[in-house]
């Protein structure tokens, strides 16, 4: 800072409590301050350091010497402060008696069955569990996965939890996924399995938590073999962007029906908008090639492959868009 006024209104910035170390050369300001002498008075008084216990302006303007050197606390004066003046500068060592801590509260994960969170943040990483391994995992298995990623991750710290299912990864979540809402029922494929449901499992205080709310080690049902990625994401965020219904194909029939959104985006991972329109000549000719694509990520890598693409069309009429529409998958 230029003088000892900058000094001032900063401190006037900081909460109390703060520590504050101050180093100085005062030389040249000195002179200053006895060329504007009343200005200073003004200005910049001992009342504006009143917070710093144990700093001394009026000795830091009238002392010859040159070096300022301050450890302190805004609004305490403890024992460990420490204030100098000299003509030459030093340095300065101060030892802080921090308050001892409270021992650290004991955490322990809830579960919530039939529960999703408002927003997943990401899957557990394939270096804790690959994604296979977690489609076939029992819950048992993803929970010391789980465990493990919280011991050995350094980014560990912002997780509260994770959600998850039978034949679904395992989601870590942070606080963007409160509140929790209700999960929609089991699907068909795996409506007898015993963790069909979707559960979340956020930490709370052990005190709070039950003793029986435990994952033990079961003998792992049998899997269908069918990827599911139905990632548990708020549903009224897609419906508010697209509406709450769309117009879908199904290999049952050959006209499009309209589904609400919130199914017809079930069992997707990746939801891609395709904006296109059929008098657009570079549109004409990709939509081609995404349709092989598409087509060939449901024939040859899996039926549910949890990719879904909404067309998003900007056709002039009606008659256009069907026509367009009526080549896409």
């Amino acid at each position: 800072y230029l003088d000892w006024s900058s000094v001032a209104s900063f401190l006037n910035t900081v909460p109390d409590g703060r520590i504050v170390a101050l180093c100085s050369y005062i030389g040249d300001e000195k002179v200053g301050e006895e060329k504007n002498e009343s200005t200073n008075k003004i200005n910049c008084s001992a009342a504006k350091f009143g917070r710093l216990g144990g700093f001394d302006y009026d000795k830091v303007t009238s002392s010859p010497k040159d070096f300022v050197s301050f450890v302190g606390r805004l609004a305490f004066y403890p024992t460990w402060s420490s204030f100098h003046v000299s003509s030459e500068s030093s340095s300065l060592e101060v030892s802080i008696q921090l308050d001892k801590p409270a021992a650290s509260t004991a955490y322990k994960l809830r579960s919530e069955k039939n529960t999703v969170p408002a927003a997943v943040f990401t899957r557990l990483p394939d270096y804790i569990m690959p994604l296979n391994t977690q489609l076939l995992a029992s819950n048992y298995q993803k929970r010391v996965a789980f465990e493990a990623y919280m011991e050995k991750d350094s980014n560990s710290s912002a997780i509260v939890g994770y959600t998850t299912r039978s034949e679904a990864p395992v989601y870590l979540i942070q606080n963007s996924a409160f509140p929790f809402r209700a999960a929609n029922g089991p699907t068909q494929m795996n409506a007898e399995s015993e963790d069909s449901s979707w559960t979340t499992y956020h930490y709370l205080p052990d005190a709070i938590v039950p003793d029986d709310d435990v994952v033990e080690e079961k003998n792992k049902a049998k899997n269908s073999g069918t990827p599911n990625f139905d990632i548990p994401i708020a549903d009224d965020y897609f419906m508010g962007l697209l509406g709450s219904q769309l117009l879908v194909k199904n290999d049952s029939s050959s006209t499009p029906t309209l589904l609400d959104t919130s199914n017809a985006l079930a069992n997707s991972r990746l939801v891609a908008l395709y904006f296109s329109a059929s008098w657009c000549n570079p549109c004409r000719g990709f939509t081609p090639m995404l349709i092989e694509f598409y087509n060939v990520l449901k024939e040859e890598v899996a039926s549910t492959h949890g990719l879904e693409i909404v067309f998003v069309s900007s056709d002039r009429s009606d008659g256009e868009f069907q026509q367009y529409y009526k080549k896409m998958p």
